[in-house]
């Protein structure tokens, strides 16, 4: 089963390249858990990495767009410069485009006063086992201890493969009308 945690790691010291059918290269490093008697299968596809990255580059220029329109009002003469309506709009950015903004470092200067801003800086900052810093990582997970790593993305493949199957030629329509 392909697993839902969060934090990426990859070892390429470790890695096995196998080709898959489309003729992509890809890189697994297998861990085994023998506590609780699991093998996590650690992938690494170049073509998964330029996707993640294209995305995350679109959602990183649309993160600090917005915070450059915040810091573009801060110089209007009616633009928002308080600082707890600055912090707000921050936050909105944030909720907005969840994600993206956990990776930012945000600034604000203020004036002689401490409650009017004045300036706005961000630095990108990327959490550590996250998609920035590991782009084209996903982890697979199974009980089988004993098969290499090859055999194990074979069978993923194949199990994927059946699934998509079963799904598209086996499960009837919700809404086909049959005479």
């Amino acid at each position: 089963m392909v697993s839902r945690e969060r934090t990426r790691s990859f070892d390429t010291e470790q890695a096995v390249e196998i080709s898959t059918a489309s003729n992509h290269t890809l890189k697994i490093h297998k861990v085994i858990n023998k506590e609780n008697s699991e093998a996590r299968l650690y992938c690494h596809s170049e073509q998964r990495q330029a996707k993640e990255e294209a995305i995350t580059r679109r959602f990183a220029d649309r993160f600090e767009a917005g915070l450059q329109k915040i810091s573009d009002s801060l110089t209007k003469p009616h633009g928002i410069k308080k600082q707890d309506k600055v912090l707000e709009r921050i936050g909105r950015l944030k909720e907005k485009n969840r994600g993206i903004g956990q990776h930012y470092q945000i600034d604000l200067s203020l004036d002689g006063t401490g409650t009017t801003v004045t300036s706005i800086t961000w630095k990108q900052k990327p959490l550590e086992g996250s998609r920035l810093t590991h782009p084209g990582i996903y982890c697979l997970r199974t009980n089988e201890l004993e098969w290499d790593e090859a055999t194990l993305w074979r069978t993923y493949t194949m199990l994927t493969d059946l699934e998509a199957v079963k799904v598209h030629y086996l499960v009837p329509h919700r809404y086909k009308v049959m005479h």
